[in-house]
């Protein structure tokens, strides 16, 4: 099977993710499927690369388009954006047949879901978080649910996007939910032993707790949040380390505020890191406090994996992957001093803290395996 993902973009984020992941998954149970990537990022085009993706560097129009003002800009664009995709699509199915394109950005949505289809081609929809809840032009929803009666399936990654699109007119026959999956052999919970040894190669002090943030530092994700909570757990004498993994707008504001604080000791930066388990492994909980709607964070799949109790906002897809009281524990809207006083419990309680995480592995390999989420993705595609 051949199949041409198109992910245009400015940036690398859960979606970049998800597709780099994908190349693992297929690479290891269906090596004979053959996938092409279309990107705009040379960032993104190099990691592919490096994967051994098949990818195209397109020098086009990069904005996902929301806005009245996106779609002026998507205009001025248009005629370049198509002759290059076009062409690009043409070439690429003359040589290896496509089975299925599957478009991941709202702008290739409404502009080339129409032409591929008078072309022929098989068009899939893939939403990686709600569609309808970030504020978009009615435009861009009137033409998304005109053109989506065009496609063969729209594939979320979680039942809080499938519901948003159901919600929003689009119905259960066209929507369909494949949950991302995590690699459960790469991230496994550590041994007793192993984690003695990782504690002392980071020079961790005896009864110091580390909390750990994977994702972008930004205001989206709660980074100052996430901030706030750990100066009221300092201040409160804790015997802590907090680690935020990751990079974005806010790295350097946060850089700042611990310089200013004098908080240099309690922190760990380490940036982003295309591997985050020398890291993540030495976490004794994780705290999330994202704004973001997310749809299924592959932060938390492995964190989960990882057999880590997460605290998280209770937002989109965050509640497939925390259940709260289990595996860790939602936030509805909650102050941080709700944040703090749980945090401090689980960290006096690690007998709840190893049962948590234990409930997360079983969770991570009951419903978020990576040979599930390819096998059934896989069908999808093939129809």
């Amino acid at each position: 099977m051949n199949v041409l993902l198109i992910r245009t973009g400015e940036e690398f984020g859960g979606a970049e993710i998800y597709n780099l992941n994908l190349i693992r998954g297929f690479r290891r149970y269906f090596p004979e499927t053959k996938l092409f990537f279309f990107a705009t990022w040379p960032e993104f085009s190099r990691r592919i690369n490096n994967l051994g993706g098949r990818v195209f560097l397109l020098p086009i129009f990069k904005k996902e388009v929301g806005t009245k003002k996106d779609l002026v800009g998507l205009l001025f664009h248009l005629p370049k954006y198509l002759t290059v995709l076009l062409k690009t699509i043409t070439r690429i199915n003359e040589k290896e047949p496509l089975n299925a394109i599957c478009l991941q950005g709202t702008t290739e949505k409404i502009i080339l879901t129409p032409l591929l289809r008078a072309k022929g081609y098989r068009v899939f929809w893939l939403e990686h978080g709600p569609l309808f809840k970030p504020q978009k032009t009615w435009l861009v929803k009137f033409f998304y649910r005109l053109w989506s009666h065009l496609t063969v399936k729209i594939i979320t990654v979680s039942q809080d996007s499938y519901q948003d699109l159901l919600t929003n007119g689009l119905t259960k026959k066209r929507v369909v939910t494949v949950p991302v999956g995590v690699d459960l052999h790469q991230f496994q919970p550590l041994s007793k032993l192993q984690r003695q040894t990782l504690r002392q190669k980071w020079h961790l002090k005896h009864g110091e707790k580390v909390i750990g943030f994977v994702g972008a530092i930004s205001a989206a994700k709660g980074v100052e949040a996430f901030f706030k909570i750990s100066q009221q757990l300092i201040n409160q004498g804790k015997k802590v380390k907090f680690v935020l993994i990751g990079s974005g707008p806010k790295l350097t504001w946060l850089k700042q505020k611990i310089h200013q604080k004098k908080l240099g000791n309690y922190f760990l930066l380490p940036g982003f890191r295309r591997d985050i388990r020398p890291y993540a492994k030495i976490f004794d909980l994780v705290v999330f406090p994202t704004q973001h709607h997310e749809g299924l964070s592959a932060a938390l799949l492995e964190a989960a994996a990882m057999a880590k109790p997460i605290l998280a906002t209770d937002i989109g897809g965050n509640r497939e992957i925390v259940i709260d009281q289990q595996t860790g524990f939602l936030f509805k809207k909650a102050s941080l001093k709700k944040w703090v006083e749980k945090i401090d419990w689980l960290l006096a309680h690690p007998q709840v803290r190893r049962a948590m995480g234990r409930q997360a592995r079983l969770l991570a390999s009951q419903k978020f395996s990576q040979a599930q989420w390819i096998k059934n993705l896989y069908e999808v595609w093939q129809g």
